[in-house]
């Protein structure tokens, strides 16, 4: 959480009338950014807690940690969040950030990407004020759901979990009775 509540108070700043000074587009756009990267960096720390443990325990004495927390790609997170949205994944205390982080996404590649771009102080707001809210989702998600959704994060991509995925396979007893039955291989 160190990463990312720096992040939303640093885009707070910037979006801010710091002694009656309005923010300038290039500061706004910057609190975008920011904003953005809060939650993919709450994210990135959420999935490395799960897998490696408390940061605090685990950034000095082992690599994992770290290996964990920086293997989140953001077009990954971007497809597993549509996939969430059209499948029931059974991770409903998510829904906000599968519904906002691509929009987040989108934000932060027009404010990074077209220097024309000159979003409003309100609109600014709006944003911080969604990244608060997919970092208050991602904090809330259940201890008992936390390792399926990591998994779903970071895995999409993978062949093995994306077939199974892709084909719906369900757990059916009946499936592997088939094999238990004795072949006649007399049969040429």
């Amino acid at each position: 959480m160190e990463t990312s509540r720096g992040f939303i108070e640093s885009a707070r700043r910037l979006n801010s009338t710091n002694q009656g000074i309005a923010p300038t587009p290039s500061d706004r756009r910057g609190a975008i950014v920011l904003a953005y990267y809060a939650v993919f960096h709450r994210l990135a720390e959420l999935c490395a807690e799960e897998l490696a443990g408390i940061r605090a325990e685990n950034v000095k004495g082992s690599r994992a940690w770290n290996e964990y927390y920086r293997s989140l790609d953001h077009s990954t997170v971007r497809q597993s969040c549509k996939r969430a949205i059209s499948e029931d994944i059974g991770i409903s205390s998510a829904e906000v950030f599968y519904d906002w982080f691509p929009n987040l996404q989108d934000a932060r590649e027009l404010c990074n990407y077209e220097a024309l771009v000159e979003p409003s102080f309100e609109d600014t707001k709006g944003i911080i004020q969604t990244a608060e809210e997919c970092i208050t989702c991602l904090n809330n998600i259940e201890e008992t759901e936390r390792k399926d959704f990591v998994a779903w994060m970071i895995l999409t991509q993978k062949g093995g979990v994306k077939k199974r995925r892709d084909k719906n396979f369900k757990n059916d007893d009946r499936f592997f009775g088939k094999f238990s039955k004795k072949l006649d291989l007399s049969k040429g």
